[in-house]
């Protein structure tokens, strides 16, 4: 709506105080204050296109949504300038506001980092903030508390609608992370029936389990934290169905944008970047993170449970440490969980290395998927496939896949028939039943007869051949 500005007197009472940016009007009967503003005011400090002055009070509701700008109209100055014509409630019983309550809200609630120089501004990669300083007039309290940011200076750093997807999509997921109930029932969380938040993320339909801040860890079933040696415990786990991470299969899909962005855009987004373990550190979660795990190969179920690596990292178990991974000089630690993909069961696995940092800072490093059900194939447990991609991990998992029991005083194992006979049979029949696992599943005894004959043959066509040099020697 146009607004012809010989009516702008109609808002209320003029305040003569001098802005560099807008002509205000106090309207003490609506509540409100009337601000007409020269949208490109400023704009050497903002570093704004002109497309992006209407965004600027977009992104201002969006950071500050307590003196939300509500537009008006569009008017226009004395030389035909155009104005924007917007509205703020007023701020009742106000004390300003201290440096420490600024930085607090703008670095604790919105995660900006505080740079003091070459001026005091709070920054991320997408906006910076300026103009709050505690001696200014920009910043108050009201009688409620809570702290009013009434017109700060807002850079933005990247495109102003990459700002806004950034920011509504920031706060989407903080809505459906209240949405999840952290203390579900044994069975709830057994069933998986227990409330969850959903959100949109890059078009992709996310469900949160587990909240940040939330702890799921790999845990035996009396909520114990699995140990490093207990080989048994670690295969349960991961065999069992308490899954970390549910993913429907959509996740990653092919698109024009390199896969090696969009996923380091879905951890900086969703995770900051990085991921925090007790008793490890912190996990980096980088473009050159993402790399590195797709330059070990790259198969469509591993693109999926990228989304499912900050988890598995979080609240997976720790199944393997080295001090010098790979004779490489740093060290590593290997996490793995239980995960869902499209219905199905996967065990997930991320190694982080060290990074070489005097804080020992971790870089995940790679990532792989198997199903749950291959880490009982007999392919598996006989070695088959530790010269796979999983590569030396591969070992660790076979390790765990094979485990038995440790038996207490008089009790005994449960074993299937022909492992009893594996074990009462000569180093002959040992040797055929070996090479039956390895090669097929042919039965392994017809095997070993095949082998006595193909021997006795042999034995007898020495014999032949010593008989018949003799016969010659004569």
């Amino acid at each position: 709506m146009f607004i012809d500005r010989s009516t702008l007197n109609s808002f209320g009472e003029r305040v003569r105080k001098p802005s560099g940016e807008s002509v205000v009007y106090v309207d003490d009967a609506n509540n409100r204050v009337v601000k007409v503003k020269d949208p490109y005011a400023k704009d050497n400090l903002k570093g704004h296109a002109a497309s992006d002055a209407l965004y600027e009070h977009i992104i201002h509701n969006l950071l500050f949504p307590n003196t939300q700008y509500r537009l008006l109209g569009i008017s226009d100055d004395a030389v035909g300038g155009v104005r924007f014509v917007l509205e703020q409630d007023i701020i009742r019983q106000d004390v300003p506001a201290t440096q420490a309550d600024i930085d607090q809200y703008l670095t604790k609630e919105l995660g900006l980092t505080k740079v003091e120089k070459p001026y005091l501004h709070y920054e991320n990669d997408y906006y910076s903030i300026t103009d709050v300083d505690a001696s200014g007039d920009n910043v108050f309290i009201d009688g409620e508390g809570a702290i009013c940011f009434i017109d700060p200076i807002i850079k933005f750093k990247k495109p102003a609608q990459d700002v806004i997807n950034y920011l509504t999509t920031g706060n989407a997921i903080a809505a459906a992370r209240a949405e999840v109930d952290t203390n579900p029932t044994e069975g709830q969380k057994k069933a998986g029936n227990y409330k969850k938040g959903h959100v949109k993320v890059d078009g992709y339909d996310i469900t949160i389990e587990n909240p940040k801040g939330s702890v799921r860890s790999g845990v035996d079933p009396n909520g114990k934290a699995i140990p490093l040696d207990d080989l048994v415990a670690q295969r349960d786990y991961l065999l069992s169905d308490n899954y970390v991470s549910t993913l429907d299969g959509t996740e990653f899909e092919k698109d024009d944008e390199p896969l090696t962005k969009r996923v380091a855009n879905y951890y900086k987004n969703n995770y900051d970047g990085k991921v925090d373990r007790e008793g490890v550190g912190t996990v980096l979660l980088d473009e050159r993170s993402v790399k590195d795990s797709i330059g070990h190969g790259l198969g469509r179920n591993k693109a999926i449970a990228f989304a499912a690596v900050p988890e598995i990292i979080q609240n997976g178990a720790i199944i393997d440490r080295q001090n010098n991974w790979k004779g490489r000089g740093y060290g590593s630690v290997t996490f793995a969980a239980p995960i869902e993909i499209a219905g199905e069961g996967y065990v997930g696995i991320v190694v982080a290395n060290e990074v070489t940092m005097a804080d020992g800072t971790h870089r995940f490093y790679l990532h792989e998927v198997m199903l749950q059900k291959n880490l009982q194939s007999e392919e598996f447990k006989t070695g088959m496939i530790t010269g796979s991609k999983l590569g030396d991990v591969a070992k660790v998992l076979q390790k765990i896949g094979t485990a038995k029991k440790n038996l207490q005083d008089g009790e005994k194992e449960s074993v299937e028939e022909d492992d009893i006979l594996f074990r009462e049979e000569t180093d002959e029949v040992t040797q055929g039943r070996r090479e039956c696992r390895i090669g097929c599943r042919m039965d392994w005894h017809k095997m070993v007869a095949e082998r006595r004959w193909e021997e006795g043959r042999k034995k007898a066509g020495r014999r032949q051949e010593e008989g018949n040099r003799l016969l010659y020697r004569r």
